[in-house]
């Protein structure tokens, strides 16, 4: 049971801070710790008044996959990992509360199923570039009052960021050129830029959450607008040229290769229940990128769910014209699939041919119609029909059936 006057105290911190905490009573202290020692950074302190406005909690909590730190909107809490130490987790919290500034000052909330992909990519890309340089920037004004531990944390984690924004104070740049040059930097990280493509397109992606949408069409959002006003610091904004420019590069506006394999399937996954969601990824452009390949599922149960119970609103339902396109392709693809398992059990069982086309290839066409109707084992119109051109995979296909049919049959007329 909690003492009066501990409850007390807990509350008197909360109206000091402006801040929630939520956890144990050794919990919410080292919370506080982290809030009083982020406090001694101006801007540190100006990023906490902002978030505490959203009125989310702050609590420790074990997270997967090594994040350091998390925002869940529906709970209304910011999350901070226990494994973190306290250097990392006063860098994590200045993160994440950079995040609930951004959303107050017009940033986009989670994914937006109402704004389309194209211009929400850039823009959320962005935000996570600021936060990192707003954390890089907190723990610069730290490390000037004596504290370095937090800058210390943040070099082993974005080295060559850190880098741009301490050579840009030491060139005698002030903190708006700082935190453009570490928010470039964080773009320019294209490993980092393509990871975010998980939770931005492809999470989304398999839970339809883009089936939300009440009308099944996107509002694009302001770029521009919206990075002159979350990109700000000290209550001036460091939105240059440069940085806009930047996030309009294909690496940051667009996709990889090979999220947009897995999206081509998603679409084709789509397709199957007679849905056309192509407008989803609308004018994003795809980027060349030495990656890992997308091997997650089209779609969870629920994300199929939620898309067949949007096409029942008449949202995002194919049309006759593209399902009739659909099938076709579908028809075209089996033929081809059909064709090339045909052409394989042929090379295994004619091993001295390498191809139907070779022969002719090769210009040696009565020797080709004796090798292959020689001793009776295929006929000689068969044989000619192998020789000559052949049109089509569909043509190989029948033409490959028959000589193997004849194949096994030995040869022998009916």
């Amino acid at each position: 049971m909690v003492d009066e006057n501990q409850e007390e105290t807990k509350v008197e911190q909360e109206k000091e801070t402006g801040l929630l905490m939520s956890g144990t009573e050794e919990q919410r202290a080292r919370i506080q710790n982290l809030i009083d020692a982020i406090k001694e950074s101006p801007f540190g302190n100006e990023i906490l008044k902002a978030a505490a406005q959203s009125g989310y909690k702050i609590e420790f909590a074990d997270l997967a996959n090594g994040d350091k730190g998390s925002t869940n909107h529906e709970e209304m809490k910011i999350k901070i990992s226990n494994l973190s130490n306290m250097e990392t987790q006063a860098a994590t919290l200045v993160h994440e509360a950079r995040h609930l500034q951004q959303i107050q000052n017009g940033g986009i909330k989670a994914y937006d199923s109402n704004i389309s992909m194209h211009t929400q990519l850039p823009v959320k890309r962005l935000m996570e570039a600021d936060a990192v340089a707003a954390s890089i920037a907190v723990a610069g004004e730290l490390k000037e009052k004596g504290n370095y531990h937090v800058m210390m944390g943040l070099k082993q984690e974005y080295p060559e960021i850190v880098k741009a924004y301490e050579e840009t104070m030491d060139a005698g740049g002030n903190k708006k050129a700082a935190m453009t040059a570490s928010a470039i930097g964080w773009l320019n990280d294209t490993q980092r830029v393509v990871a975010y493509e998980d939770n931005l397109v492809v999470s989304q992606m398999r839970n339809a959450n883009y089936a939300l949408n009440p009308t099944g069409e996107f509002k694009d959002a302001d770029i521009e607008g919206i990075g002159r006003k979350i990109c700000r610091i000290e209550g001036n904004e460091y939105f240059s040229g440069q940085l806009e420019a930047k996030i309009k590069q294909l690496e940051c506006a667009g996709i990889s290769r090979q999220t947009r394999e897995w999206t081509d399937r998603h679409e084709a996954a789509a397709a199957e229940i007679g849905a056309d969601v192509s407008s989803v990824l609308k004018g994003v452009p795809t980027y060349e990128i030495s990656y890992n390949e997308v091997t997650k599922s089209s779609f969870t149960e629920k994300g199929q769910e939620k898309l067949i119970n949007a096409m029942k609103a008449e949202k995002f339902k194919a049309t006759e014209k593209q399902e009739a396109k659909h099938n076709k392709n579908t028809k075209e693809k089996k033929e081809m699939s059909n064709a090339d398992a045909s052409q394989k059990a042929f090379s295994k069982l004619r091993p001295g041919i390498k191809s139907l086309s070779e022969p002719a290839k090769e210009q040696k066409r009565g020797r080709s119609v004796r090798e292959l109707s020689g001793r009776g084992k295929v006929k000689p119109t068969q044989a000619r029909k192998a020789v000559r051109p052949i049109e089509g995979k569909a043509e190989k296909a029948a033409l490959i059936a028959s000589l193997l049919q004849h194949k096994m049959s030995g040869g022998q007329k009916k």
